[in-house]
């Protein structure tokens, strides 16, 4: 289930990063693992709010985070292999940071 951080702007929210969003709560509500310490493992943290570096792709509608302090780090690091192997070959980057997966639509 799609859950929002209290403040996530998703308005102006990109088609593609839309697709992205959805599949990465599937990939990540699919592991049973997920909700071992929270019953809403899939939280978005950001979209087009917070701070971000100057050229980041959240401004463009392009890029997401979703939260990650519930899981353990052997499952962070499971999910994170899963989200690259399925996001990656349809253009997103996926980028494990201390508190959050970042994932972006990069047509480069």
């Amino acid at each position: 289930m799609l859950n929002f951080k209290v403040g996530v702007k998703i308005k102006g929210l990109q088609a593609e990063a839309l697709l992205g969003l959805l599949l990465a709560e599937q990939i990540i509500e699919s592991n049973p693992l997920s909700f071992e310490n929270t019953p809403s493992p899939f939280v978005v943290t950001s979209c087009l709010d917070g701070v971000h570096g100057t050229n980041s792709l959240h401004y463009k509608g392009l890029a997401f985070d979703v939260r990650t302090r519930n899981f353990s780090s052997t499952l962070q690091q499971s999910l994170y292999a899963k989200l690259k192997e399925i996001l990656n070959p349809l253009g997103f980057d996926v980028v494990l940071e201390v508190d959050h997966f970042h994932i972006e639509f990069d047509s480069k």
